[in-house]
């Protein structure tokens, strides 16, 4: 008999590992892509940015990474992605800059002489070259799935210099008042900074080759320079994505102009597909809006998903919610469970766990009977509720490692509801932050599960690899203890699509304390321009 748990995380492992680089064999890459940016045939470290145009008009993304030690990070699109060893990733730059094969050969044999075969310097010149071939394809094809002989390493199981991902809270404002938002109120009034400023903070991800940039808040269209910011992000070559509850995007207009920007994607957040319910759970008269949001957001060029937050108030109708969605042109959505920081911490309208898995079968199989993509986005303990076992998928918090945030002022946080900074993007050195104890909390929370504060039933579990001990936030809200109080806990920047928890500044992985800096030239969302009392929108709402 199999054992249905080992087998089904070995087929995740299988289907989502990542490959870790050798020489896999794929047709010659195509010349329809233009270089951004040259530096000869050296891989300078940081983002190396190619833009390739499919038949249809599309638009796709290759970065190449170069991490200061030389090896590297292929990306396609941010969603596929390869990690390469110091040689293939030169060999991939060459090929890159559309370098022809015999005077890449020419230049490495210069570069490595005799200590290398020429039959072995021809295989794996050519490998690289098909691999970067597959990357660059503009088709549809999964450009990893079919890689032949390519060693892989187990999923979250390799090390990085940067994250893959940062969340960018440019302001706490909002329009919406929910009750159960993750936002602490005491980070409501931080002040942002200015547009100069975030623009320093984009060029010094860009140095870091940070490929993936999300907008987010409070809520980002209330941030006047947001636009500005985006097309400083995109000259760059980032993939910029944006998190909203939809009002502004009401205005066509607007989400023209956030198209021109150079806004690749965007994730509207819909409480439910009854009006009462969804205002009720929005703290606002937000319904019209946000499905009129939806609905511009989906005639626009922007790849358009939903987040919705799975509560009492919308458990039962989750199935309507799904065809409301389908209705509306979505194809991909997104849920998750409570985010315990915030109006979440100890909020009674959070759906016990154990109540979980069988309301996210149903979701899973409305999805699946419409044709639809289901992401679930909150990291759970395995040993509590599995996704992988529900068939949702490998789920694990990649907060400090994976991903990150960065508040209005410049702080950084493992995520975006874990509200200890490590640090300022602007002020610190990045290898303060990055191999800070706060951080490597998070990261060596497997190599060391008692060093990084996990409990012990976590130490010894074959399942820890995947689960990485769910989300600290949940876990520490679970013993009564709060973020904001304690300046300890962990968080899941769920409806972001990337989760994330913690070693502190200090010895300890949980002592530090939050810092609120407020810039006096920064943007300040004023307040009295909606109707609460705590949180300002910074912008008229569209009607």
């Amino acid at each position: 008999m199999v054992n249905l748990r080992t087998d089904l995380r070995q087929r995740i492992r299988a289907h989502l590992s990542t490959a870790t680089s050798d020489f896999p064999r794929f047709p010659s890459f195509p010349s329809s892509y233009r270089k951004e940016e040259s530096d000869g045939y050296g891989a300078a470290p940081g983002l190396h940015t190619y833009r390739i145009t499919d038949t249809h008009g599309y638009q796709r993304r290759v970065h190449l990474r170069v991490d200061p030690d030389g090896s590297g990070v292929l990306f396609r699109d941010v969603t596929d992605v390869i990690h390469l060893n110091v040689t293939a990733t030169e060999i991939a730059h060459l090929a890159l800059e559309g370098v022809p094969q015999d005077r890449a050969r020419r230049q490495l044999r210069r570069t490595y002489g005799k200590s290398v075969s020429s039959g072995q310097l021809d295989g794996d010149l050519a490998s690289i070259y098909d691999l970067v071939g597959a990357m660059t394809d503009p088709g549809d094809a999964c450009p990893t799935c079919a890689l032949p002989e390519l060693p892989r390493a187990d999923l979250f199981s390799t090390p990085v210099h940067a994250p893959y991902k940062v969340d960018l809270a440019v302001t706490y404002g909002c329009n919406n008042e929910c009750p159960h938002c993750y936002n602490e109120p005491t980070h409501y009034p931080m002040a942002s900074l200015s547009k100069e400023h975030w623009f320093e903070v984009v060029d010094r991800l860009h140095e870091l080759g940070v490929p993936h940039l999300i907008f987010t808040g409070g809520e980002a269209t209330l941030h006047p320079d947001l636009p500005e910011i985006i097309a400083h992000a995109d000259r760059l070559g980032h993939v910029v994505g944006l998190n909203s509850n939809g009002r502004r995007m009401a205005h066509q207009p607007y989400v023209a102009e956030l198209a021109a920007a150079g806004l690749n994607h965007v994730q509207i957040t819909l409480g439910s597909s009854r009006p009462a319910i969804h205002d009720a759970m929005m703290g606002a008269r937000a319904f019209d809006q946000t499905v009129r949001g939806i609905r511009n957001a989906v005639d626009s060029p922007l790849h358009t998903i939903t987040n919705t937050t799975l509560m009492q108030a919308n458990k039962n109708h989750a199935e309507e919610i799904i065809e409301f969605l389908y209705d509306l042109g979505i194809r991909t959505f997104a849920m998750n469970g409570m985010i315990y920081s915030g109006g979440g911490f100890g909020n009674g309208t959070a759906i016990p766990e154990a109540e979980m898995p069988a309301l996210l079968i149903r979701v899973r199989d409305k999805a699946d009977d419409l044709g639809m993509r289901f992401l679930w986005y909150t990291p759970t303990e395995y040993c509590r509720m599995s996704p992988v076992e529900l068939e949702l998928g490998a789920k694990r918090c990649n907060a400090g490692e994976y991903s990150l945030c960065i508040e209005p002022n410049g702080d950084v946080l493992p995520c975006q509801s874990y509200y200890v900074a490590a640090g300022n993007i602007l002020r610190d050195p990045w290898e303060e932050i990055w191999q800070g104890a706060l951080f490597r909390s998070f990261r060596d929370r497997v190599e060391d599960p008692r060093w990084a504060g996990l409990p012990e039933k976590c130490w010894e579990c074959p399942d820890l690899p995947l689960c990485g001990g769910g989300c600290r936030i949940e876990r520490e809200a679970r013993d009564g203890h709060r973020i904001a109080e304690h300046g300890h806990g962990g968080g899941c920047a769920g409806c972001s699509g990337s989760c994330g928890t913690g070693k502190s500044a200090s010895d300890s992985p949980f002592t530090a304390d939050i810092e609120l800096t407020l810039l006096p030239t920064g943007f300040v969302p004023p307040a009295g321009q909606v109707n609460s009392p705590v949180r300002g929108s910074g912008v008229m709402v569209v009607q």
